[in-house]
């Protein structure tokens, strides 16, 4: 075996790592955001769940509009495959710290998906 040997990913998957950190990073400055909205503001704790999954969502866009700029092509499966790791990421991260209720699981995977995808499609028909 030689020392100049490459490690070979496959088709799209630089696309993918870029877009999942853009988006992972874009979510969480939003999520650190609203939290110092609802602290600075004294909003009611009925405001944290709406503004957590309009602030992953907004994190899926970014995350969908890297992969399109990268990808150049393939822009809405690629939006849905990056939405759906971010939500992997989400739910893992939530599982973690207690159980998640069923029904914010679904709507928030929903929001990211859809958003990570509209932002792929922005990305790739961008000139």
């Amino acid at each position: 075996m030689s020392a100049h040997t490459q490690l070979r990913l496959p088709p799209y998957a630089k696309s993918l790592l870029i877009g999942l950190c853009v988006g992972v990073v874009g979510g969480t400055l939003l999520l650190l955001l609203s939290a110092l909205l609802i602290y600075k503001m004294s909003l009611p704790l009925g405001a944290v769940t709406p503004m957590a999954i309009a602030a992953m969502g907004v994190g899926g866009l970014f995350g969908g509009v890297a992969v399109g700029l990268s990808a150049k092509q393939k822009g809405l499966l690629l939006g849905v495959v990056c939405g759906t790791l971010l939500y992997l990421i989400l739910l893992v991260a939530g599982l973690s710290r207690g159980g998640i209720a069923p029904a914010y699981a679904a709507i928030k995977w929903a929001v990211i998906t859809v958003c990570s995808a509209a932002g792929s499609v922005w990305g790739v028909n961008r000139r």
